[in-house]
């Protein structure tokens, strides 16, 4: 600790003690910090502490204070720089994320302004503790930087700022669709009322904040959007604040990105400490970029005199600007194609006999995970269960048997329950109108449960023969699933009609099931005429030859299908990246 010694002159007489060090130190220790020390036990008058600050000297008396050992300023240190442009005024970086700008009491080293020192060392001579620096970014946030390398650089460029010359866009993939896609967010922004590290929005008492936004792209799922922000004023964490506000955080932001809204935007009722971790694991820190940068070149802005304030400024906003793009980091790129790979749901159909099930079975023993909607059916009509219970509750005890096996309940009589449905078209209909929700329910969350994330499948398949009979897959016309409407993948399944012949069918009918000729007409007349479910499907299976010949459709199929899968993302990353790395 070094040692200052002072005495108090005439004409300091009655100075507090505090004020009098100040003085005495002109500027080398603020006055809180002098306080401090004086609280310490640091400061003798006459050889005796004095604890009290506001303490009032005489003339002639000895001060004594105790100083802390100077602190060394920034040093410089080794790492890399991606330096994208410089000239003998400035530079400009792409500083990548998880890098801090400055020192900090909690970060001493390992900042930005180190690796600067070490680059360009000649910054070490400009005035102020954090030579070169006109601007900052967040640790988490990427992008590009503006350096000022002299003194006067560094006064142009940081009066520049201050006047909100430069404009400065971002990059940010947030959870969901905002709603406008494009809008301003105006909220006052300060200090969180109990989490001092955080911001908040602060309707009274926030200084004026405000930031444009526009979607560049947004997930058909609705998971996520891809947004330039243009910010008009430069608060701590002032995007990050903003969008959270709008219910539309960035993905990764630790702080500000609450897990009501990811588990939204992932279409699930809460996030999984699976999902959580599939999540932090694929972002890895906060996906916010410093994107584009315009402004005015410093040697422009001295020569019109803006360094200096001079009424001048307003010429200077006229003056042609630098611009500059630097492409977000590949994680942006990845993370969208990680959150837009949705299931791929196929549904397989086809008239009775046509091997619908042998070829699920295939599919199935392919690792595909499936669900057939006749073992749905058959659950459903178990005693106790929701289709036991409908059929019991419409029509009593017509079609319920007295006894079952096993003593689990009475059955529902499959038989009676057919041939009534056979011989009334308007009963067929109401007992379809109550059953048939039910399969769609669990059709359904069947494949959400595939589709939360992580992902487990890519695809899975469902088999459901009355499909376009009954319209389970959704309320538009089911000669729109190729896409005709718009609909994603996710949206509507793909359906796969299996080809037979009627005479190769009802042989298989005849063998397998016992069907008579009678029952095949009548199932036939269910159906949907054989030409007409073919024009509706997306793909045919020919089923029409050994069981051998269905395995290598099934495998021609699969194929198919992962291909477009690749083909749709490969074209996703390519929009991606061309609306990320614009034309200039």
């Amino acid at each position: 600790m070094e040692l200052r010694f002072f005495t108090v002159e005439t004409g300091e007489s009655l100075s507090r003690l505090d004020v009098f060090l100040s003085r005495r130190l002109q500027g080398e220790l603020s006055r809180e910090k002098i306080k401090r020390r004086i609280l310490e036990g640091l400061a003798l008058v006459d050889g005796q502490p004095a604890l009290q600050p506001g303490r009032e000297l005489m003339a002639g008396q000895k001060v004594e204070l105790g100083l802390p050992e100077m602190e060394a300023g920034p040093q410089a240190e080794d790492g890399e720089l991606q330096v994208l442009y410089q000239d003998e005024d400035l530079a400009v970086l792409n500083k990548p994320a998880g890098l801090s700008v400055h020192p900090s009491p909690g970060e001493p080293s390992g900042t930005l302004l180190g690796r600067l020192l070490a680059h360009f060392p000649s910054i070490a001579a400009q005035g102020g503790d954090r030579p070169g620096l006109v601007h900052r970014l967040d640790k988490d946030t990427s992008g590009l930087m503006l350096i000022a390398l002299n003194e006067g650089s560094r006064l142009a460029l940081s009066t520049a700022f201050a006047d909100r010359l430069p404009r400065k866009e971002y990059l940010a993939m947030v959870y969901g669709r905002p709603t406008p896609s494009q809008g301003a967010i105006e909220a006052p922004l300060g200090r969180h009322s109990r989490q001092k590290t955080k911001m908040a929005v602060l309707p009274k008492g926030g200084r004026p904040a405000r930031s444009d936004y526009r979607t560049l792209y947004g997930d058909p799922s609705g998971r996520f959007s891809l947004l330039a922000v243009r910010i008009h004023t430069g608060r701590t964490h002032q995007i990050r604040v903003h969008l959270a506000h709008i219910g539309h955080p960035v993905i990764g932001d630790g702080r500000y990105a609450q897990r009501p809204a990811a588990a939204r935007a992932l279409d699930v009722g809460q996030l999984s400490p699976a999902q959580e971790e599939f999540l932090r694991g694929l972002v890895q820190g906060q996906l916010l970029h410093a994107w584009q940068l315009d402004f005015p070149h410093p040697a422009e802005l001295m020569r019109l005199g803006l360094a200096a304030r001079s009424p001048s400024c307003e010429v200077n906003r006229e003056a042609a600007p630098l611009h500059f793009t630097c492409p977000p980091p590949d994680r942006f790129i990845q993370t969208a194609l990680s959150l837009s790979g949705r299931l791929q749901r196929l549904v397989i159909t086809g008239n009775p006999g046509c091997g619908k099930s042998s070829l699920l079975k295939i599919l199935q023993e392919r690792g595909l995970p499936v669900w057939s909607a006749d073992q749905s059916v058959a659950r459903l009509y178990e005693p106790g269960e929701d289709g036991w219970r409908l059929i019991r509750k419409r029509f009593g005890s017509r079609f319920i048997t007295e006894h079952a096996e096993g003593g689990s309940g009475p059955l529902i009589d499959k038989k009676a329950l057919f041939a009534a449905m056979a011989a009334d078209q308007t009963l067929r209909r109401e007992v379809e109108g109550l059953i048939h929700p039910l399969v769609l329910a669990e059709q359904e969350n069947f494949f959400r449960n595939l589709d939360a994330l992580p992902l487990t499948a890519a695809l899975a398949a469902v088999e459901m023969p009355l499909y376009f009979e009954s319209r389970l897959s959704t309320p538009m016309s089911p000669t729109c699933h190729t896409g005709k409407a718009g609909w994603e993948e996710h949206a509507v399944p793909l359906v796969a009609a299996v080809r037979c012949p009627l005479d190769i069918r009802a042989q298989r009918l005849r063998r397998s099931r016992g069907w008579s000729a009678g029952m095949i007409a009548q199932m036939e007349g269910w159906q949907w005429a054989e030409e007409k479910k073919y024009a509706a499907a997306d793909f045919i299976v020919d089923n029409s030859g050994p069981p051998e010949a269905l395995a290598e459709e099934a495998d021609r199929l699969v194929n198919t299908l992962e291909r477009r899968r690749a083909e749709r993302r490969a074209g996703l990353e390519k929009k991606l990246r061309e609306i990320c790395s614009p034309a200039v």
